[in-house]
Protein backbone atom coordinates (compact mmCIF):
# COMPACT_ATOMS: atom_id res chain seq x y z
CA UNK A 1 0.00 0.00 0.00
CA UNK A 2 1.53 3.48 -0.84
CA UNK A 3 2.64 4.98 2.48
CA UNK A 4 0.96 8.11 2.47
CA UNK A 5 -2.32 6.56 2.35
CA UNK A 6 -1.34 3.86 4.57
CA UNK A 7 -0.58 6.44 7.36
CA UNK A 8 -4.28 8.42 6.53
CA UNK A 9 -6.19 5.22 6.65
CA UNK A 10 -4.25 4.12 10.14
CA UNK A 11 -5.04 7.66 11.47
CA UNK A 12 -8.36 7.70 10.39
CA UNK A 13 -9.68 4.12 11.93
CA UNK A 14 -7.37 4.96 15.56
CA UNK A 15 -9.57 8.10 15.59
CA UNK A 16 -12.68 6.41 15.11
CA UNK A 17 -12.30 3.45 16.57
CA UNK A 18 -14.54 4.09 19.80
CA UNK A 19 -17.49 5.19 17.34
CA UNK A 20 -16.81 2.24 14.81
CA UNK A 21 -19.74 -0.28 15.90
CA UNK A 22 -22.69 1.99 16.54
CA UNK A 23 -21.95 3.99 12.88
CA UNK A 24 -21.64 0.14 11.67
CA UNK A 25 -25.05 -0.90 12.84
CA UNK A 26 -26.36 2.35 11.10
CA UNK A 27 -24.54 1.98 8.11
CA UNK A 28 -26.09 -1.73 8.24
CA UNK A 29 -29.53 -0.74 8.30
CA UNK A 30 -29.55 2.19 6.33
CA UNK A 31 -27.71 0.74 3.40
CA UNK A 32 -25.93 -2.97 3.84
CA UNK A 33 -29.18 -4.85 5.35
CA UNK A 34 -29.46 -7.34 2.19
CA UNK A 35 -25.29 -7.58 2.13
CA UNK A 36 -25.35 -8.29 5.59
CA UNK A 37 -27.88 -10.99 5.27
CA UNK A 38 -26.05 -12.40 2.02
CA UNK A 39 -22.66 -12.67 4.36
CA UNK A 40 -24.85 -14.60 7.66
CA UNK A 41 -26.21 -17.14 4.96
CA UNK A 42 -22.27 -17.57 3.84
CA UNK A 43 -21.49 -18.15 7.16
CA UNK A 44 -24.25 -20.37 8.05
CA UNK A 45 -23.69 -22.29 5.19
CA UNK A 46 -19.86 -22.47 5.40
CA UNK A 47 -18.53 -22.00 9.09
CA UNK A 48 -17.98 -25.28 11.14
CA UNK A 49 -16.19 -26.46 14.17
CA UNK A 50 -13.33 -28.43 11.67
CA UNK A 51 -12.80 -24.79 9.95
CA UNK A 52 -10.19 -22.81 9.95
CA UNK A 53 -10.89 -18.69 9.29
CA UNK A 54 -9.06 -15.96 7.93
CA UNK A 55 -10.52 -12.52 8.54
CA UNK A 56 -8.03 -9.54 6.40
CA UNK A 57 -9.13 -5.82 8.13
CA UNK A 58 -11.24 -7.48 11.19
CA UNK A 59 -11.73 -4.25 12.59
CA UNK A 60 -13.20 -4.48 15.90
CA UNK A 61 -13.88 -7.78 15.28
CA UNK A 62 -17.53 -7.27 14.44
CA UNK A 63 -17.90 -10.22 11.85
CA UNK A 64 -16.70 -12.41 14.55
CA UNK A 65 -19.36 -11.13 16.81
CA UNK A 66 -22.07 -12.44 14.13
CA UNK A 67 -20.54 -15.57 13.61
CA UNK A 68 -20.82 -16.34 17.72
CA UNK A 69 -24.92 -14.81 17.37
CA UNK A 70 -24.86 -17.50 14.66
CA UNK A 71 -23.78 -19.96 17.43
CA UNK A 72 -21.49 -20.96 15.12
CA UNK A 73 -17.89 -23.12 15.89
CA UNK A 74 -14.28 -23.20 14.20
CA UNK A 75 -11.43 -24.52 14.71
CA UNK A 76 -9.29 -21.62 14.59
CA UNK A 77 -9.57 -17.79 13.69
CA UNK A 78 -6.80 -14.83 12.57
CA UNK A 79 -7.80 -11.47 12.52
CA UNK A 80 -5.67 -9.11 10.98
CA UNK A 81 -6.03 -5.22 10.80
CA UNK A 82 -3.57 -1.99 10.83
CA UNK A 83 -5.02 -0.14 13.18
CA UNK A 84 -3.99 -0.13 17.05
CA UNK A 85 -7.26 0.96 18.48
CA UNK A 86 -9.57 -1.11 16.30
CA UNK A 87 -7.44 -3.81 17.57
CA UNK A 88 -7.94 -3.32 21.21
CA UNK A 89 -11.72 -2.91 20.68
CA UNK A 90 -11.40 -6.52 19.22
CA UNK A 91 -9.12 -8.00 22.15
CA UNK A 92 -11.40 -6.88 24.91
CA UNK A 93 -14.52 -8.24 23.01
CA UNK A 94 -12.90 -11.40 23.13
CA UNK A 95 -9.91 -11.59 25.52
CA UNK A 96 -9.25 -15.55 26.66
CA UNK A 97 -10.24 -17.34 23.54
CA UNK A 98 -6.91 -19.87 22.39
CA UNK A 99 -8.39 -20.12 19.15
CA UNK A 100 -8.62 -16.78 18.22
CA UNK A 101 -5.36 -14.59 17.15
CA UNK A 102 -5.51 -10.60 16.12
CA UNK A 103 -2.40 -9.26 14.13
CA UNK A 104 -1.59 -5.84 13.70
CA UNK A 105 0.54 -6.06 10.07
CA UNK A 106 -0.38 -4.58 7.02
CA UNK A 107 -2.40 -6.64 4.90
CA UNK A 108 -0.27 -6.61 1.83
CA UNK A 109 2.76 -7.60 4.00
CA UNK A 110 0.74 -10.34 5.90
CA UNK A 111 -0.54 -11.77 2.30
CA UNK A 112 2.61 -12.05 1.04
CA UNK A 113 4.44 -13.98 3.92
CA UNK A 114 1.77 -16.35 4.53
CA UNK A 115 1.86 -17.26 0.94
CA UNK A 116 5.92 -18.07 1.28
CA UNK A 117 5.23 -19.80 4.42
CA UNK A 118 2.54 -22.16 2.20
CA UNK A 119 -0.09 -21.09 4.80
CA UNK A 120 -3.46 -21.91 4.00
CA UNK A 121 -7.07 -21.62 5.34
CA UNK A 122 -10.72 -22.68 4.99
CA UNK A 123 -12.68 -19.37 5.17
CA UNK A 124 -11.41 -15.87 4.01
CA UNK A 125 -13.64 -13.08 5.34
CA UNK A 126 -12.70 -8.97 3.56
CA UNK A 127 -15.74 -7.22 4.06
CA UNK A 128 -15.55 -3.40 3.67
CA UNK A 129 -11.93 -3.04 3.29
CA UNK A 130 -11.20 -3.11 0.08
CA UNK A 131 -12.00 0.23 -0.60
CA UNK A 132 -8.66 1.52 0.99
CA UNK A 133 -6.35 -0.85 -1.01
CA UNK A 134 -5.13 -0.26 -4.65
CA UNK A 135 -4.92 -2.83 -7.24
CA UNK A 136 -7.32 -4.57 -5.60
CA UNK A 137 -7.73 -7.52 -8.59
CA UNK A 138 -4.19 -8.27 -8.15
CA UNK A 139 -4.68 -8.50 -4.64
CA UNK A 140 -7.63 -10.64 -4.09
CA UNK A 141 -6.43 -12.96 -6.53
CA UNK A 142 -3.31 -13.24 -4.55
CA UNK A 143 -5.15 -13.79 -1.47
CA UNK A 144 -7.32 -16.69 -2.95
CA UNK A 145 -3.60 -18.73 -3.13
CA UNK A 146 -4.36 -19.12 0.67
CA UNK A 147 -7.00 -20.74 0.30
CA UNK A 148 -7.08 -24.80 1.15
CA UNK A 149 -9.05 -27.11 -1.59
CA UNK A 150 -13.02 -26.46 -1.66
CA UNK A 151 -11.86 -22.87 0.46
CA UNK A 152 -14.10 -20.13 0.25
CA UNK A 153 -13.41 -16.38 -0.04
CA UNK A 154 -15.98 -13.54 1.11
CA UNK A 155 -15.83 -10.10 0.14
CA UNK A 156 -18.06 -6.87 0.66
CA UNK A 157 -17.32 -3.44 -0.62
CA UNK A 158 -18.84 -0.63 -2.13
CA UNK A 159 -18.66 0.28 -5.64
CA UNK A 160 -19.75 3.19 -7.64
CA UNK A 161 -23.63 3.90 -6.95
CA UNK A 162 -26.46 4.67 -10.10
CA UNK A 163 -26.17 8.75 -10.98
CA UNK A 164 -29.01 9.22 -8.79
CA UNK A 165 -27.34 8.05 -5.48
CA UNK A 166 -23.55 8.91 -6.65
CA UNK A 167 -23.80 13.02 -6.77
CA UNK A 168 -24.44 13.16 -3.37
CA UNK A 169 -23.10 10.30 -2.26
CA UNK A 170 -19.91 10.23 -3.31
CA UNK A 171 -18.25 13.21 -1.75
CA UNK A 172 -20.34 11.78 1.58
CA UNK A 173 -18.41 8.49 1.06
CA UNK A 174 -14.86 9.54 0.73
CA UNK A 175 -15.29 12.38 3.75
CA UNK A 176 -16.96 9.30 5.97
CA UNK A 177 -14.80 6.33 4.77
CA UNK A 178 -11.30 8.00 3.78
CA UNK A 179 -11.81 5.43 1.30
CA UNK A 180 -12.43 4.93 -2.60
CA UNK A 181 -15.23 2.96 -4.63
CA UNK A 182 -13.74 -0.31 -6.63
CA UNK A 183 -13.42 -0.01 -9.91
CA UNK A 184 -15.32 -2.13 -12.19
CA UNK A 185 -12.29 -2.95 -13.92
CA UNK A 186 -10.68 -4.04 -10.87
CA UNK A 187 -13.64 -6.55 -9.96
CA UNK A 188 -13.55 -7.93 -13.18
CA UNK A 189 -9.76 -9.24 -12.59
CA UNK A 190 -11.15 -11.11 -10.07
CA UNK A 191 -11.01 -14.99 -10.52
CA UNK A 192 -12.76 -17.90 -9.29
CA UNK A 193 -15.92 -16.00 -8.83
CA UNK A 194 -18.73 -18.18 -8.25
CA UNK A 195 -21.25 -15.09 -7.04
CA UNK A 196 -21.33 -11.69 -7.53
CA UNK A 197 -24.08 -9.19 -6.72
CA UNK A 198 -24.71 -5.61 -6.10
CA UNK A 199 -27.46 -3.64 -3.65
CA UNK A 200 -28.28 -0.18 -2.53
CA UNK A 201 -28.28 1.49 -6.13
CA UNK A 202 -24.93 -0.90 -7.26
CA UNK A 203 -23.42 1.06 -4.40
CA UNK A 204 -22.48 -2.19 -2.07
CA UNK A 205 -21.09 -5.47 -3.59
CA UNK A 206 -21.07 -9.04 -2.86
CA UNK A 207 -18.96 -11.21 -4.05
CA UNK A 208 -18.46 -15.03 -2.92
CA UNK A 209 -15.06 -17.09 -4.34
CA UNK A 210 -13.86 -20.67 -4.72
CA UNK A 211 -10.71 -22.35 -4.93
Amino acid sequence: MNENKRARTKNFYNIIARLYDPFKNLWNKVFSQKAEQKFSNFLLSNVDKNKTILELGCGTAVNLEKIHELNLSFKSYVGVDLTPNMLEAAKNKFPSDSAIEFLQEDLYDFVNNEIKNNRTYDIILCTWVLSHLEHQGQLINEIQKLLNDNGKLFLIFTTKPKWYVSFWMTPLFKWIFSGNYVPETEIKQFNNVLNFQQFSANMVSVVEIGE
